[in-house]
């Protein structure tokens, strides 16, 4: 795991008060009191929090969060690297090729707009 998400998951699983893991070949499951969801934690996301207030106050609220797939009422969060952030605050892949000199507009990949001919 990324030094950046180690040091975000410990945070995270210490807020929790969460003493106990199980590694598998996946990811890393935090076993928490009985009644009570595992965390699954990944290379770049962790899910299993009860609401989106457990995982805001759980992670210091700066990074995103969303809904669990995983079951209803859940939630995830993004750790600081993944597949879709670098750390930077920038997406991967993400390029400004500045603004289109017709309309002003941020330009796409393909550098004009057809409707600015």
């Amino acid at each position: 795991m990324d030094a950046d998400n180690l040091v975000f998951v410990r945070e995270m699983c210490d807020a929790l008060g969460i003493p106990l893991f199980t590694v598998t070949e996946a990811l890393i499951v935090a076993d928490r009191e009985v009644g009570q969801p595992s965390l699954n934690i990944a290379p770049g996301w962790t899910n299993g929090f009860n609401s989106e207030d457990e995982a805001r106050t759980a992670t210091g609220g700066n990074n995103p969060l969303w809904t669990s797939r995983r079951a209803k009422g859940l939630w995830g969060v993004s750790h600081p690297r993944n597949w879709t952030r670098d750390g930077s605050g920038v997406a991967r892949g993400q390029r400004d090729y500045g603004p289109c000199p017709t309309c002003g507009y941020e330009l796409p990949a393909t550098l004009k707009f057809d409707s600015c001919g």
